[in-house]
C-alpha cells in the first residue's frame, strides 16, 4: 500500500475569491501528490503566475508561482491509501499528462455546474477538483458518489476514505 495526497488550498488571487464567494467553502483549489514532500503536485489552473485567463493542466509547487506568493494560505492535507497498482495507473495517468500537457484545457464551463445545477463534462477539460476526483477514480483509488464534474474542493473533507494529515497554514506543512 502507497499512499496518495490531497491538498487543499484557498489562495488570495482574485479567482479564488469569486469562487468562494459562490461556494462559501473553506478551501476553493486541489492539487494531487504522489509523495509528501509536495515537490510536485498536479492540477489545473494558471499556466503563469500572473496572467490567469491561460489555464489548464499544471504542475506545481508549494515555493512557486501563485503558492510561492501564498506561503502563509490556510491548506488541508489529506491522504489515501491505494494499492501499488492504482499508485503505478495514476502515477503513469500523470506522466502522460505531462508530456501531453498541451492537450488539456481549464473546464471554465464545468464551474457551472455548480451555479447552475447542471451536468456540462467535456473530455480533455476539467477544474481542480474535477481533475483529481477523476485521477483517483480512473486508476481504482475510489468510487465517487458524485461524477466527477460535481466534486468540489471541499467534499475530499467530508469522504471518510481521506485521512486529514494536516490543517494550517501552506508553509508549515513542509516544515
Amino acid at each position: 500500500m502507497k499512499k496518495v495526497y490531497v491538498l487543499l488550498t484557498r489562495t488570495t488571487t482574485m479567482f479564488s475569491t469569486l469562487i468562494n464567494s459562490v461556494t462559501k467553502d473553506k478551501y476553493t483549489h486541489a492539487s494531487i501528490g504522489l509523495d509528501r514532500n509536495f515537490d510536485k503536485l498536479y492540477s489545473f489552473g494558471r499556466r503563469r503566475k500572473h496572467f490567469p485567463l491561460l489555464c489548464g493542466f499544471i504542475e506545481e509547487n508549494i515555493f512557486e508561482g501563485v503558492f510561492g506568493d501564498n506561503l502563509f494560505t490556510n491548506c488541508a492535507i489529506y491522504s489515501i491509501d491505494v494499492t501499488d497498482e492504482c499508485y503505478e495507473k495514476l502515477s503513469n495517468k500523470l506522466d502522460y499528462m505531462c508530456k501531453n500537457k498541451k492537450k488539456y484545457k481549464y473546464n471554465i464551463m464545468g464551474l457551472l455546474n455548480f451555479v447552475f445545477n447542471t451536468d456540462i463534462s467535456n473530455r480533455d477539460k476539467y477544474f481542480c477538483s474535477e481533475f483529481v476526483s477523476h485521477v483517483l477514480d480512473e486508476c481504482g483509488a475510489i468510487k465517487f458518489e458524485k461524477t466527477p464534474n460535481h466534486i468540489k474542493p471541499s467534499n475530499f473533507c467530508e469522504m471518510r476514505e481521506f485521512e486529514l494529515e494536516y490543517e494550517g497554514e501552506l508553509i508549515s506543512c513542509i516544515i
